[in-house]
């Protein structure tokens, strides 16, 4: 995540890579597929330049995969929008991959 002066800020990361390795391998079984919302959720963590995680977003179980929840981790108010904003446009990015 960057700030408006184009100077790096922020760190969305994965917090376990095989979630996503397997929503893709089940996801492509025919009617198995259609239940990984269930059991594959993900989880993304940001982090600041210093490696301190300030948010969690977890994708929650679903049949389609569009409930999520973002828990804030430390009381710092500073860039809030910047780092909202950029988890939205992870999720809808993530959501038309797929």
């Amino acid at each position: 995540v960057y700030d408006e002066n184009n100077q790096h800020k922020y760190t969305i990361r994965e917090d376990n890579a095989w979630v996503k390795f397997w929503d893709g391998l089940v996801g492509e079984l025919p009617i198995i597929g259609w239940f990984t919302g269930y059991l594959l959720n993900p989880t993304y963590s940001l982090e600041n330049s210093s490696g301190k995680t300030l948010f969690t977003l977890k994708k929650m179980p679903s049949l389609l995969g569009r409930r999520f929840q973002l828990d804030k981790l430390t009381e710092s108010d500073e860039d809030e929008t910047l780092i909202v904003l950029s988890y939205l446009m992870m999720v809808l990015l993530e959501r038309m991959r797929g």
